[in-house]
């Protein structure tokens, strides 16, 4: 069996930015470094058992995050329909880095509905209930903050 596919584009290549992908400032930027953590951490084997990454509650705040965002790439990369393609730190949002800052900014908002069509249309179903929770409880773990 196969590990989940998550990619980074190779150490040579530094992809220009798409001339309509949208400027990322301040707290998405800072957003799409934190994603670029996370899928890090799941590559390395961080994320763990996903029901357990799931279930945590009591971690202090930014362990809980770590560990969600963790959990949310590595759940992601087990059910995409097609790998997740990140970029190295300092490089420009890739559009699945774009896509995963809209899937929170959504639910941050509480427009559940946009969030479960953008999920639907990336993951399989058995997968899309796990990455919304995830993805919810990350957004409310930002809102908190």
């Amino acid at each position: 069996m196969s590990a989940p596919a998550l990619h980074l584009l190779s150490e040579g290549f530094s992809p220009a930015p798409a001339p309509c992908a949208p400027a990322l400032e301040g707290g998405r930027l800072a957003t799409v470094e934190r994603i670029r953590d996370w899928a890090a951490a799941a590559r390395r084997g961080r994320a763990g058992d996903l029901d357990r990454a799931c279930a945590l509650v009591g971690a202090p705040g930014a362990a809980l995050e770590d560990a969600h965002g963790a959990a949310l790439l590595a759940a992601l990369a087990s059910g995409c329909r097609t790998p997740l393609r990140l970029h190295r730190r300092g490089d420009a949002a890739s559009w699945d880095e774009l896509w995963l800052i809209r899937l929170l900014e959504r639910l941050a908002a509480g427009d559940e509905a946009s969030a479960r069509f953008l999920v639907a249309r990336r993951c399989a179903p058995k997968a899309a209930r796990r990455a919304m929770f995830l993805a919810g409880r990350l957004a409310d773990l930002a809102a908190d903050a």
